[in-house]
């Protein structure tokens, strides 16, 4: 079981807003974490993506103020937690995938992986929606066809670093949401202010210039709680 999180902000933040989401997302599991922070204005973009083989640990967060922080922490259910390879995001041309859950066919698409010396089942979502998007699908139509495809868990963020716009979709794993006129914040745990639970089978995408999130589509699933 891992945990995603992150915050969307119209104004920089400092550190301990994210801190506070990867210190909730640790009863998860904290055996790695990654993510990507970034300070976008109008005119300039600073950025940093980050892995760490071992538990979320503050410090070593970039220590700028940031509009945009994104993470995950990790327990690995079958690779290993050591190896900066294994650990989200993973990334593509402008793209950046987190995922948090448990794919059971994901060995049926090795056209998908995007390192073949890794075994991580998360690759495969992001090599699947890459594929598509070579293949002259939109983004959204890319993320159903691909989720379409795989049966288990899988909550999701997906950050295109071109349009600057963030995705969110879920299968049973959750992903809560607080949205107010300044800032955006979601988490795989839930906590007093962070508590709208986002429907399953819908790709939401946020729009950091227009702080709005919105529902983009809907894709097939299985879910063995499905009402």
């Amino acid at each position: 079981m891992c945990g995603i999180f992150g915050i969307i902000s119209k104004q920089q933040f400092k550190q301990d807003e994210f801190t506070r989401l990867g210190e909730l997302n640790k009863e998860r599991g904290n055996l790695g974490f990654g993510g990507y922070m970034a300070n976008i204005s109008d005119t300039a973009v600073s950025e940093k993506i980050f892995r760490f083989p071992h538990p979320f640990q503050a410090t070593l967060l970039p220590p700028e103020p940031v509009n945009v922080a994104l993470g995950h922490i990790r327990a690995p259910t079958a690779a290993r937690s050591d190896s900066i390879a294994e650990l989200h995001p993973f990334a593509v041309d402008d793209l950046l995938l987190a995922h948090n859950g448990l794919l059971l066919n994901y060995w049926d698409f090795p056209q998908w992986q995007l390192n073949t010396a890794v075994t991580v089942d998360s690759q495969i979502i992001l090599g699947g929606i890459h594929h598509y998007l070579q293949n002259s699908a939109d983004i959204i139509a890319a993320i159903a066809k691909t989720v379409t495809h795989l049966e288990g868990q899988q909550a999701c963020w997906l950050w295109s670093k071109r349009s600057q716009m963030l995705y969110l979709w879920r299968v049973m794993s959750p992903i809560y949401i607080q949205q107010t006129m300044q800032t955006f914040r979601f988490s795989s745990t839930k906590s007093d202010d962070i508590n709208q639970l986002l429907a399953e089978g819908t790709i939401y995408q946020f729009d950091l210039h227009g702080m709005t999130l919105s529902p983009r589509g809907n894709f097939e699933f299985y879910s063995p709680y499905r009402v």
